[in-house]
């Protein structure tokens, strides 16, 4: 099974995922491909490598990016998804990520935003991405900024704890009978030094 076949079958089965895209693989690949678009506009690509490998990514906005364009990527990545799921973003979800800019010291626009970061499943547990964050919250520390993300996943958080970041804002959502709860959580590098 080549690696970006398995890596769809990992978010297929990611929850948030699952209510965006349902079962349809080929909305999920539209979505994400949208979302990469996106990311790449403003983003920092932060790539962990292990004897040629590729083990981890993180796409992350620097300080300061917010451009208009990426609403156009945003919207195009929307778009293949029905009307009951965006009405679900726009009741459930976008309230909660409205907080991010209140709960982040300085405001998103002036913090290293990690989009999004991944392992494969062969790497996890051997600290690559703590490595990414690391190397970021020490390049955030020298500008005198902080890392900020949002987690929908305990055990991601207890990952982020563990690499120093702090809950600043928590809520939690329902995905659906189906899905269940999920926590929402927006997590900034100690926010004391930011």
């Amino acid at each position: 099974m080549c690696c970006h076949h398995y890596r769809s079958l990992i978010i297929i089965t990611d929850p948030l995922h699952l209510r965006h895209c349902g079962h349809d693989l080929s909305i999920h690949q539209l979505f994400h491909l949208s979302k990469f678009d996106a990311a790449f506009i403003d983003c920092q690509v932060w790539v962990a490598i292990v004897d040629g490998e590729i083990g981890s990514v993180a796409t992350v906005a620097q300080p300061g990016k917010k451009l208009e364009e990426k609403q156009v990527f945003k919207q195009r990545a929307f778009e293949p998804l029905n009307e009951e799921v965006r009405s679900w973003m726009a009741t459930t979800f976008n309230p909660l990520q409205a907080k991010v800019d209140s709960s982040i010291p300085g405001g998103a626009l002036q913090s290293y935003y990690v989009q999004g970061i991944a392992t494969h499943p062969s790497f996890q547990g051997k600290g690559l991405a703590s490595a990414i964050l690391g190397r970021l919250t020490n390049l955030a520390k020298k500008e005198n900024t902080c890392v900020a993300l949002i987690t929908v996943s305990a055990r991601a958080a207890t990952v982020y704890h563990r690499n120093g970041f702090k809950i600043t804002y928590e809520d939690n959502f329902t995905y659906d009978q189906e899905l269940g709860d999920a926590p929402f959580c927006i997590m900034v590098n100690d926010p004391s030094e930011c």
